[in-house]
C-alpha cells in the first residue's frame, strides 16, 4: 500500500482538515465511473485470490455524493485517509464489502444494505448521522472501538447468514 498520498510528490491527506489541497480533491462519482472506465487516476487495484476485485480509494478528498443506492456492485471498496463533503448513499446497495480506514465521513446513509463481506470503520470518524438498519452483512462488521457521543439505537441480531447490524438515530463516533 502506498504509505504517502496517491502518487510519491502527494503528501498523505489530513483527513482532519476541511480544506485540503487541489491535489487530493476526487469527484465521489469517480469511484464508480472508473470501474467502468478504468484509467488508474486515484484508484488502485488490487484482487485477491478467490476473492472479488478490490478497488482502493487512498488520500482523496471525495466531492459530491457517493452514490451506490440500489446497485448491485461487485467490488469490495477500501477507503484509506479519505474525507467526504458529502455522506455515501448506500442505501438498498449490495457491495462485496466495505472498508473506512482513517477516513472521515459526515454520516453514512446505509439502511437496506447487504454487505458479502466485511464491513469495517477503523480509526474513522463519522461526524453524523448513520443508518444501519436493516443492512445484511455476511462478513464480520468491526465499528472497532466506537466512541459514542449522542444517543442511537443499536442492534446486533446472529443470522446463520451472517449478522445483521442495525444503527438509526444520529451519531458521533470516533473509532480507533
Amino acid at each position: 500500500m502506498n504509505r504517502g498520498g496517491s502518487s510519491p510528490e502527494e503528501p498523505p491527506l489530513d483527513v482532519s482538515d476541511p480544506h485540503p489541497g487541489k491535489w487530493a480533491h476526487m469527484a465521489a462519482g469517480d469511484v464508480v465511473r472508473r470501474v467502468i472506465e478504468p484509467d488508474g487516476a486515484g484508484l488502485r487495484w488490487r484482487r485477491r485470490p478467490a476473492s472479488p476485485p478490490v478497488i482502493v480509494v487512498e488520500d482523496k478528498f471525495l466531492t459530491g455524493t457517493l452514490n451506490l443506492r440500489a446497485l448491485e456492485f461487485p467490488y469490495v471498496l477500501e477507503f484509506y485517509r479519505c474525507r467526504f463533503d458529502q455522506a455515501p448513499d448506500l442505501r438498498q446497495a449490495k457491495l462485496a464489502g466495505l472498508e473506512f480506514r482513517d477516513c472521515w465521513l459526515p454520516g453514512l446513509q446505509a439502511k437496506n444494505m447487504r454487505c458479502d463481506n466485511d464491513l469495517v470503520l477503523a480509526s474513522t470518524t463519522v461526524d453524523g448521522s448513520i443508518d444501519f438498519v436493516d443492512t445484511q452483512i455476511e462478513g464480520v462488521a468491526e465499528p472497532d472501538r466506537q466512541q459514542d457521543r449522542q444517543p442511537h439505537r443499536a442492534c446486533l441480531e446472529r443470522r446463520p447468514a451472517g449478522t445483521r447490524r442495525c444503527l438509526a438515530g444520529q451519531q458521533r463516533a470516533r473509532t480507533r
